[in-house]
């Protein structure tokens, strides 16, 4: 099975600081809606090694998939609004 990497063209995507702000906030939200309250354990789940790559490249897919759903609700523009 292949994973999703920093590098992929999906984390190409450019968006404004407070929609990152809004992107981060939701996806810490998911996580602690599946009972993770451990900020250590996000903290570690998040890192990036020194190849870029994820320390947990099962995050990556949640980040993602948090951010195409605020996209497809219109909570996050592009930089034309």
């Amino acid at each position: 099975m292949s994973y999703l990497e920093l590098k992929d063209d999906k984390f190409s995507e450019k968006i404004s600081l407070r929609d990152s702000y809004e992107l981060m906030y939701q996806f810490v939200l998911e996580i602690h809606k599946r009972g993770e309250v451990d900020t250590s354990w996000l903290l570690g789940s998040l890192g990036i090694c020194g190849d870029g790559s994820s320390t947990d490249p099962a995050q990556l897919y949640d980040y993602i998939s948090v951010f195409n759903e605020l996209k497809n609700q219109r909570k996050l523009f592009d930089s034309y609004g």
